[in-house]
């Protein structure tokens, strides 16, 4: 029998072409995996659905904040009953509640979903390595397999949590966020900030693409301190044998000393994303807020309509950089 070489995943979706990095539908087809289980008895539709009701709610509430905000201001100096600004007030509080609770609700029935998942393809897993022949215990190091897998495990549940409740939320918040912005300013703002978001995600996808082989560097040195550990302790009696504790340390010194180098520089390249997203998403909200300041001096959009469309923006601005989150974090779990 050949050599095995790397651990398979059993059924679970992999890269078809035999690559190390899977592609795009083999994430899709991971992801469904872990929400719609090909064992009908782990299946829970009622859940799933009930998920995606709460998202929208959650996406309605979160958008009506700044509208609300708005309101607020605008009936503060108009001198209305004082019944109407603490009605406003708190609805404002109202929706901020409910956004929290919503988010917190979906997590919790999201892990009901995944963990059950992680479960089963753990156990596969580790099924599987321990069946596989001697040849590969042998030369394998123990502490980076181990270090693979537990890798392996926490990826699966920010896969299901990244793509259920990061990508998919904030879709929906933009796609709400957009129409409304079309409904109550103008063509011209929603055009800007959908430019916004088409240079923002260029530079996430070219700077994470970046990263993400930086992160496979530091995963390799990582895994090359966890197996220098875990044989020195296994084998100690041998490395007191040969008096070879000096030696043992200095061979781990030097494989954190290498894994410092790789993740100094993820880094140091990281700040370097930061600034560049933080220029693009301040650059843009410099030019519409300069853009809308001309209607409020007209008359054409009250003080309160300004301030909702900032907060707005601000509020889109989240679920971008949210996008963001979830492509690294997508790239660094696969």
């Amino acid at each position: 029998m050949p050599p095995v070489t790397k651990v398979s995943m059993g059924n679970w979706p992999r890269a078809q072409d035999g690559s190390s990095q899977p592609k795009l539908r083999d994430l899709f087809g991971l992801v469904r995996e872990i929400v719609w289980s090909k064992v009908p008895e782990e299946r829970r539709p009622g859940l799933l659905i009930l998920i995606g009701l709460l998202l929208v709610a959650d996406k309605v509430f979160v958008i009506g904040l700044p509208f609300v905000y708005g309101a607020l201001i605008d009936s503060l100096g108009i001198g209305l009953e004082l019944a109407l600004p603490l009605g406003l007030v708190l609805a404002y509080g109202l929706f901020r509640i409910a956004d929290t609770v919503l988010d917190n609700v979906m997590d919790m029935l999201m892990d009901r979903v995944s963990l059950r998942a992680i479960r089963r393809v753990t156990t596969d897993v580790y099924g599987h390595i321990l069946r596989l022949p001697l040849s590969y215990h042998l030369d394998n190091r123990k502490g980076g397999l181990a270090q693979s897998v537990e890798r392996g495990t926490r990826a699966l549940e920010d896969l299901a949590n990244v793509t259920l409740l990061g990508f998919l939320p904030i879709i929906i918040e933009l796609v709400i966020a957009y129409i409304l912005l079309i409904a109550r300013y103008d063509l011209l703002s929603a055009m800007i900030l959908a430019g916004t978001m088409v240079l923002y995600l260029l530079a996430v996808v070219i700077f994470d693409r970046i990263r993400s082989r930086l992160v496979g560097r530091v995963n390799e040195a990582e895994d090359r301190v966890s197996d220098l550990i875990v044989e020195g302790l296994s084998y100690a009696e041998t490395v007191k044998t040969f008096a070879a504790e000096t030696r043992q340390a200095r061979a781990v010194d030097s494989a954190m000393e290498d894994y410092r180098g790789r993740a100094m520089k993820v880094s140091v390249y990281f700040m370097f994303r930061q600034v560049t997203i933080a220029l693009i998403l301040s650059g843009s909200l410099v030019i519409l807020l300069a853009l809308t300041v001309p209607k409020v001096s007209t008359g054409a959009l009250t003080v309160g309509g300004f301030v909702a469309l900032a907060a707005l923006i601000l509020r889109l601005f989240q679920p971008l950089r949210g996008l963001g989150i979830v492509n690294r974090r997508i790239l660094d779990s696969l």
